[in-house]
């Protein structure tokens, strides 16, 4: 099937109720479809996923998709390398439940499988941090499915 963009719809997998395994070699288990996104999991910390995301169009970091956390967690050093400066600091509570006060800077974009999110604020961890840790404030707005290779992001209906 082709959708209004003239691009090509596997229907296979939702219609015929197959599995990308039982699939023909001709026929695309990969498709992309409106408001679907899926991220690649690269490993696990503590069960939680390792994804890649980049920074302003060009700079790609591991970061662990954190679903407790409420804002994004840049590491100090990614911080240098994005070239971003705090423009105001707030508290945190951590998950071990310490109370902190961290900068908060805003990066130009922010992505991950194909999400992309514009003029971001990000909060910059104290320095023993060696992971950033991707939060709400990213995917928040989608319903989330972690399974075991990909995070597939789905945007809300408005209904």
């Amino acid at each position: 099937m082709l959708d209004e963009a003239g691009n090509r719809k596997d229907l296979t997998i939702s219609i015929c109720r197959l599995f990308p395994e039982e699939l023909s070699e001709q026929v695309s288990a990969s498709t992309t479809v409106a408001g679907i996104y899926q991220i690649p999991i690269k490993g696990r910390r503590g069960g939680s996923p390792v994804i890649d995301v980049t920074f302003n169009g060009n700079q790609t970091y591991e970061m662990i998709l954190d679903t407790g956390a409420s804002s994004t967690l840049i590491t100090q050093e990614m911080a240098k390398a994005l070239k971003v400066v705090p423009f105001q600091k707030r508290n945190f509570t951590l998950a071990d439940g310490k109370d902190v006060e961290l900068g908060i800077a805003i990066v130009t974009s922010v992505s991950a499988g194909g999400l992309t999110i514009n003029q971001f604020n990000v909060a910059i961890a104290p320095d023993n941090k060696e992971l950033g840790l991707l939060g709400q404030n990213f995917f928040g707005n989608y319903d989330m499915t972690i399974k075991a290779d990909v995070v597939e992001l789905r945007a809300r209906s408005s209904s």
